[in-house]
């Protein structure tokens, strides 16, 4: 009678006669790398940067620090520091299930960006390919694109399941996702790279490969052994790697301007919104930001408190005062009433300027000329000035 062992044996060799004889990666333009036993299949391209870098006005020359210290990052840094990181994978989860198939590694190396692309063809190749680009991610910081989400995650998972030590798991990283959100979120209908691709840096892909159908190609790969669409997840993968390099020389040159206060030649609705992310990192180019936006930064009512906290914050409070004096606007009305109330603890003052706030509401406006509100703002804004008018009514009938 056959054992156990005899009939699992004698399972797996039928299920592996089943199987179609798949085709190496050499069938999709892949070299082949020894590693010892295992196979290594990899993709190279070149680019040159300096085409791109023309376009955009930016000199690869510069350092990206005035980008890189809006992240966080300290000393000098030149796009030769930099790794752009981008993975396909089999799912859109995190966790232990999920495996990259397709590893992008881009340096830039004398003013070209060199992309190498590591296939894997069988899940015991995978912990050959991490061993392969570890030492990158130890030498140079890492650039993705929802890297911090997504793939940093999910590399730092693969190599504690393989047990390869020596990622740089406490390594700071920058994710192109959270500047592009603060730059652009109100500008186009979402800050996918793509978008990006084509709304600001130029680039229009042909016969492109939407992502969503990516895993179920390198299934049909593993399972059938089909090739016909590999090359165009190839190209779509080293797009991305490409794109993100293009990216970070536009933030590059976006920060360039900022640092040299040249905000005339940053587009005014994109100024705006890199006012709201500079609030909570450099507090004078704020500033220099908002006081360039002029009349603008009182229409926005989170940048206006921004602003007014932000002079407050460096000691320009009479500054601060004489703006909201000269500004017709409910919110410098709520600023002056707040500084009356709670500084010179003159709440009849204080109520005067919550009455013509009011009287400004009541005829539907945020300000004189101008236009007009809708009923769900004037309410909040309504009840919000009501309750405090309550509250120096009652102040005022207690110190009489």
């Amino acid at each position: 009678m056959a054992s156990l062992r005899d009939k699992l044996s004698l399972y797996k060799k039928e299920a592996c006669a089943a199987m179609p004889a798949r085709p190496t990666p050499e069938h999709f333009g892949a070299e082949k790398l020894q590693d010892g036993d295992i196979p290594l299949w990899r993709f190279v391209s070149t680019h040159n940067l300096e085409e791109h870098a023309g376009r955009l006005s930016v000199s690869l020359a510069d350092s990206i620090l005035p980008f890189a210290k809006r992240l966080g990052f300290e000393g000098d840094i030149a796009l030769d520091d930099l790794l752009f990181v981008d993975l396909e994978t089999t799912s859109l989860s995190v966790g232990a299930g999920n495996y990259a198939f397709l590893f992008g590694l881009g340096t830039v190396e004398h003013k070209t960006l060199v992309v190498e692309q590591y296939f894997m063809h069988e899940y015991a190749e995978e912990p050959a390919i991490l061993k392969k680009i570890l030492t990158p991610f130890q030498e140079k910081i890492a650039v993705t694109y929802n890297g911090h989400s997504f793939d940093i995650p999910l590399l730092k998972n693969r190599y504690r399941i393989n047990r390869i030590p020596g990622f740089p798991v406490e390594k700071k990283s920058i994710d192109l996702l959270h500047p592009s959100r603060a730059v652009f979120k109100s500008l186009f209908e979402n800050c996918a790279l793509g978008t990006l691709e084509s709304r600001v840096l130029g680039i229009e892909r042909a016969e492109d490969i939407p992502s969503w159908l990516i895993p179920e190609v390198y299934f049909s790969y593993q399972k059938n052994g089909e090739t016909n669409r590999m090359s165009s997840v190839i190209a779509h993968h080293r797009q991305d790697i490409v794109s993100m390099a293009i990216l970070t020389l536009f933030f590059s040159r976006l920060y360039h301007h900022l640092e040299a206060r040249r905000f005339h030649a940053v587009s005014g609705i994109s100024l705006s919104n890199v006012a709201r992310w500079l609030y909570r990192r450099d507090l004078k180019l704020f500033l220099d930001v908002t006081r360039f936006l002029g009349d603008d930064v009182l229409k926005d009512r989170i940048l206006f408190k921004r602003f007014s906290s932000a002079m407050k914050r460096l000691g320009l409070r009479d500054e601060i005062l004489e703006f909201w004096k000269k500004d017709s606007s409910v919110y410098s009305k709520e600023e002056l009433a707040k500084h009356c109330e709670h500084i010179e603890k003159d709440y009849s003052a204080a109520l005067e300027y919550c009455e013509e706030a009011l009287s400004l509401l009541n005829a539907g406006m945020i300000a004189a000329g101008e236009e007009m509100l809708d009923a769900c703002a004037l309410s909040f804004h309504r009840g919000r000035f009501m309750k405090r008018m309550q509250r120096l009514s009652r102040k005022i009938g207690e110190n009489a």
